[in-house]
């Protein structure tokens, strides 16, 4: 159950507000830097669902939040998958934040992307370095996948193993 301080918190990130949200953080009293709202998300995937960028950055420095995995066993960075907003992966990419982790099942960011219908996310994302020959617990890389999904969406163009 959240303390009055943890339901403000997320109420702030969804207001994106965030100088009361850092002195509430710091100075409230009964705050858990883990809590989970009652949908089961951390604050800093909530914020990043949120596109609540400057908590973002705030919480990016808290030792330990983006890789907590909340209830779901989501990591922070699988609700960027959600929506894939550029300002949001170039502020995690500037904070040092190593978009390659796994996000679940072997699998890292660009296998999220290659379910998606638009391919140029896909290349966004290789073309700030995350890894297209990463291999998942199924044993496929992220082009495999985009090719399986392609097969199935003509509208996607097939990348190339180059």
């Amino acid at each position: 159950m959240l303390s009055n301080g943890e339901k403000k918190l997320f109420e702030l990130i969804n207001n994106d507000m965030l100088k009361e949200f850092a002195y509430l953080f710091q100075n409230g009293v009964s705050i858990n830097k883990f809590a989970e709202n009652q949908a089961g998300q951390s604050l800093l995937g909530s914020a990043i669902e949120k596109k609540a960028y400057g908590i973002v950055q705030y919480l990016i420095d808290v030792p330990g939040l983006i890789s907590q995995r909340d209830r779901h066993g989501r990591t922070p960075l699988m609700y960027l998958s959600r929506h894939f907003d550029h300002k949001m992966i170039n502020i995690l990419k500037l904070k040092g934040v190593d978009l390659n982790q796994d996000v679940g099942l072997g699998r890292n960011l660009l296998h999220l992307a290659a379910t998606k219908k638009d391919h140029r996310i896909f290349d966004m994302l290789v073309s700030i370095g995350l890894d297209k020959n990463k291999v998942c617990n199924r044993g496929e890389t992220p082009i495999d996948t985009l090719n399986r999904y392609s097969s199935k969406e003509p509208e996607i163009a097939k990348i190339s193993n180059q």
